[in-house]
């Protein structure tokens, strides 16, 4: 079998060897420490335009077949052998890819647990659209609500993206701004100090 893997929706520095993909996947597996979906593992490598989806599912299958991965209720786990793998070539795979890769997947699991608490979904309205906005606790009822109505989906799409990523100082800054309490919105505008 070939080992140039299909490169659309590629771009420059991204992976084009079926060997550096299987690489890739094994070492964002094992670097993770938590098993992956296909499509978690699509929306971080694809949407950075780091490996052909086509390619990536095609790798994702011949690492199962090696025994390199498992498949379990629609998630990827690296099995030992994986492990292995990882360790002994992920230099193979540039440092800038497997950096890119990481961090696109870990901030996809990093949203997708904050989805749990900051949530949105867009209505759409006979001019515009509606985005709701809350923040929910395990029990009881949101400690936070928020409509806001926007002229057009795309708008309304980066609202929703951005709400779930930062509702948290959202609601921050809406108290600080409620309660007039300003102390409140200059420490999260300061931001964390320098790190020593």
């Amino acid at each position: 079998m070939s080992q140039t893997a299909f490169s659309a929706g590629v771009k420059p520095g991204g992976l084009t060897s079926e060997t550096e993909i299987k690489i890739l996947l094994c070492y964002l597996l094992a670097s993770v420490g938590r098993p992956l979906s296909q499509g978690q593992l699509e929306e971080a490598l694809a949407g950075k335009e780091l490996v052909n989806c086509f390619e990536l599912a095609h790798a994702l299958q011949a690492l199962c077949r090696q025994g390199h991965i498992q498949q379990q209720d629609e998630l990827y786990h690296i099995t030992p052998s994986g492990v292995n793998l990882s360790e002994m070539l992920a230099t193979d795979v540039p440092v800038s890819v497997r950096e890119t890769a990481l961090s696109a997947v870990l901030h996809l699991e990093r949203l997708s647990r904050q989805s749990l608490h900051n949530q949105s979904e867009i209505k759409a309205e006979e001019h515009g659209y509606l985005v709701r906005c809350r923040i929910v606790d395990k029990a009881g009822p949101p400690v936070f609500q928020l409509e806001v109505y926007l002229p057009d989906l795309a708008s309304a799409q980066l609202a929703q993206k951005k709400f779930i990523e930062n509702g948290d100082a959202v609601y921050l800054l809406t108290l600080a701004g409620l309660t007039g309490q300003k102390d409140l919105a200059a420490a999260y505008l300061q931001g964390p100090g320098p790190q020593e």
